[in-house]
């Protein structure tokens, strides 16, 4: 998979550019305030359908412009395809790959990419939700199916959570329902992310060793809520759905789970 051409009109500061990468890498380069960051933001877009640095799509719409357009090309195995997103402030977005309107569910992992900016020291330094979202999202470009039980996954905590708030106040509600499926989709995805964790491991420590000298050696673990029983099985999280249950719905909040890793 290569990145081609990325055209930008009427997007951030740019009215009417395009870039194409050269070779196996490229550097931007230039003063403060020239667009480089707008530039890899464009190219992100056009990968997961958002951007890393505003939930607002309009943002990137050039100011007094009601339009902007990305357009960025990609070839995979030999064949070049294009990816569009439009954005309007009345409109919204639209998204095409090759020129066929497209979901941004079935835009992940067309063209997948990796985002590192000094932000991405939270992955260390913040809470356990930047991480669950950058594994969730690098799972999800290369796994179709992932990216769905993320979703329906969150669906089901939500909807939980608001069973729960109708029995807090006295309505009848039978969270049987929900717990059945986010224990499904659970055991599901933490069996992904442990499994992706054990392959990064095997990068991972090798080149902290290079980079050290065979100094220091790293090793990142997955540690699920609750206790760190080997067992994620759907009776596993039925289980501790169901011994937490008095006390989320007192909160009115879904506690075991991946969503709380």
């Amino acid at each position: 998979m290569r990145c081609g051409k990325t055209h930008l009109i009427e997007i951030r500061n740019f009215e009417d550019f395009s870039i194409e990468p050269a070779g196996n890498m490229t550097f931007l380069t230039g003063k403060n305030g020239a667009g480089k960051t707008n530039i890899i933001e464009a190219i992100y877009f056009a990968s997961v359908g958002k951007s890393f640095r505003t939930s607002n799509d309009e943002e990137l719409i050039r100011l007094d412009k009601e339009e902007g357009t990305i357009l960025l090309d990609f070839t995979v195995r030999g064949v070049t395809h294009e990816i569009k997103i439009k954005l309007s402030r009345n409109k919204g977005k639209k998204i095409l790959i090759n020129e066929t309107a497209t979901k941004k569910k079935d835009l992940m992992g067309m063209f997948r990419t990796v985002l590192f900016t000094p932000d991405e020291l939270q992955l260390i330094k913040g809470a356990p939700q930047n991480r669950r979202r950058f594994i969730d999202l690098e799972i999800s470009q290369v796994s179709p199916r992932y990216y769905e039980e993320i979703l329906r996954y969150g669906r089901a905590v939500q909807q939980n959570a608001a069973f729960k708030e109708a029995r807090f106040h006295g309505f009848m509600a039978d969270v049987d329902i929900w717990d059945m499926q986010i224990a499904k989709r659970a055991s599901y995805i933490v069996k992904k992310r442990m499994e992706t964790i054990e392959k990064m491991n095997e990068i991972v420590s090798s080149m902290e060793s290079f980079l050290t000298d065979k100094k220091e050696s790293i090793l990142m673990k997955y540690r699920k809520s609750g206790n760190q029983e080997e067992r994620f099985d759907e009776e596993w999280y039925l289980e501790k759905l169901a011994l937490a249950r008095e006390e989320d719905s007192r909160f009115c909040h879904t506690s075991v789970g991946p969503h709380r890793d």
